[in-house]
């Protein structure tokens, strides 16, 4: 049956790669807007013909999705906003100005990105008059992003119970699928497969107000998920049937079941953010086996909770065998997974400090101390079984890994909806730059690309506050192949603001600047700084 089984995975798991790379995908992960027309806190002398959003990667946006408001919520936008560039570009048509007089606008925009999440933002302007400032921000958008995580950590867990669980059974104690116990297993695995998948269609479409746009979005993946998950319920239950009858299962029924089972972990591997960035091929397989290492080892352990261990507390040696045979299947599942996680965490994690210094990178450490504590909890579980009156102790110890798995579920789901560290790295900068006179204190905050806020702060010589009649600023970067972008100054209590910084590509900038102190010449002084 194992060989069977293998053999038919094979060219499954072959097909349902080569569908999904040949699924036009662009490559890269959440959307970033790298520069904007007009800036954000600009000030305009009238109203613009349109607004120009530049993003980092192709875009998709729905009709109603960008809106330009005025401060008293009038809308001026024209309700089309248009894409170009090859999706890089927004563009949101402004009706004539209705007010005729000084007033604030609020640009805000909803995109999905490469990798399907919806990615949204603001930004404000200023027409005779400096643009207002923006209000606190509310949670719809955070508690979307719950309500959307717990979908997809439905269908982690459907996926376990729904797949795993039979895997598991049909490898190592096919005598196990005789038990009803899981029947509701597998019925109920299918049912939080297709929940999760509603419940995620369901968040993006109220995100986007467009159903459509979900549909050539997120939806691409999931309606195929919630069906391929439907189709392998039937045949799961047959096999059940045949276990339950003593009847042979042959290699057609057997190749079917692989065949399905491998398509739809490939699909739910393929959401998110496996098919964005480069080597999408790799990441697509180690994503894949990510979520079989996950599946079989926490399928197997519900298994073995649920049947295996019941049947044999009469006799502790055969459960001493069956518990470490577990052991190795558990250990082969959990080395699968952090194989997997390494090629994915060197993917995601760029450079290594973004490891500790991101929410997705902490998260991720999380994950692996989880895991790790999982498999000393196996390797005590291995240890003590068979020992006579070690039965109670060997429970507790299954069931602190239980909970211990329900933790990494939880752990992957936070991570699936959480951006890729290496999209969000960008620590705050701070240098020192001297000139003839004094110094110049420089902070920079993100050095993420795209907008960034730089604080210019002017000591003396002797370390005191000293003013300055004018700044003024210009960014290079021979990496990014930028040769100027105009950096605008205001003055804000005992520092200077920058108004309008932005770093559209990473890598190696340069910041020049140029400080007047009162009754004095222009000082020029310049300094790098890596944008990421």
């Amino acid at each position: 049956m194992l060989k069977t089984l293998l053999r038919s995975l094979l060219p499954a798991a072959l097909l349902a790669v080569a569908v999904i790379i040949g699924v036009p995908t662009t490559a890269s992960a959440h959307a970033v807007l790298v520069d904007s027309t007009p800036r954000d806190g600009a000030r305009l002398d009238r109203l613009p013909r349109q607004v120009v959003l530049r993003f980092d990667e192709p875009v998709q946006i729905a009709p109603d999705a960008a809106r330009v408001i005025t401060g008293s919520g009038e809308r001026v936008d024209d309700g089309d906003p248009q894409l170009t560039d090859q999706g890089h570009t927004v563009i949101i048509g402004l009706r004539r100005d209705p007010i005729g007089h000084p007033a604030s606008y609020l640009v805000s925009w909803q995109v999905v990105s490469a990798d399907s999440h919806p990615v949204n933002g603001s930004l404000r302007f200023g027409v005779g008059r400096e643009p207002a400032p923006a209000p606190g921000g509310g949670s719809g958008g955070r508690s979307a992003a719950i309500i959307a995580g717990f979908g997809t950590g439905l269908g982690y867990a459907g996926l376990v119970a729904a797949l795993g669980s039979l895997a598991a059974g049909l490898l190592l104690w096919p005598s196990a699928l005789r038990s009803r116990r899981l029947i509701p297993l597998i019925i109920g695995g299918t049912a939080a497969i297709v929940a999760g998948g509603i419940v995620e269609l369901a968040t993006e479409a109220v995100e986007l107000e467009s159903l459509a746009a979900v549909l050539s979005g997120v939806g691409r993946l999931l309606i195929p998920r919630m069906i391929i998950a439907l189709a392998l319920l039937p045949l799961s239950l047959e096999l059940l049937t045949r276990a339950r009858n003593r009847v042979r299962s042959n290699g057609w029924l057997l190749g079917v079941w692989g065949a399905v089972a491998v398509g739809l972990v490939v699909i739910i591997a393929a959401h998110g953010h496996a098919l964005t960035g480069s080597d999408r091929l790799l990441t697509l397989v180690a994503t894949t086996g990510h979520l079989i290492g996950m599946s079989g080892w926490l399928g197997g352990l519900s298994v073995l909770i649920l049947v295996v261990l019941p049947r044999l507390r009469a006799h502790p040696a055969a459960a001493g065998r069956t518990i470490r045979g577990w052991s190795r299947f558990a250990f082969g599942c959990v080395a699968i997974l952090i194989i997997s996680g390494e090629l994915l965490a060197w993917r995601q994690i760029q450079p290594i400090e973004a490891l500790w210094r991101t929410p997705f990178g902490v998260i991720l450490l999380i994950k692996l101390g989880l895991i790790a504590v999982a498999l000393v909890l196996g390797r005590l579980t291995s240890r003590y079984a068979g020992r006579v009156r070690s039965g109670a102790r060997v429970r507790l110890l299954l069931g602190v890994e239980v909970a211990t798995t329900v933790l990494i579920i939880a752990a992957a789901t936070v991570l699936s909806a959480t951006p890729p560290a290496r999209d969000t790295y960008g620590p705050p900068t701070t240098s020192v730059i001297s000139y003839p006179t004094g110094e110049l204190q420089v902070s920079i905050d993100p050095t993420r690309r795209g907008p960034q806020q730089i604080t210019v702060t002017a000591e003396s010589a002797s370390g005191d506050p000293a003013r300055l009649a004018a700044l003024s600023g210009r960014l290079s970067s021979a990496d990014a192949g930028v040769s100027a972008i105009d950096v605008h100054f205001v003055p804000s209590g005992d520092h200077w603001q920058s108004t309008d910084a932005t770093a559209p590509l990473p890598g190696v900038w340069t910041l020049q600047l140029v400080a007047r102190p009162p009754g004095a010449k222009a000082y020029v002084t310049a300094l790098d700084y890596r944008v990421w």
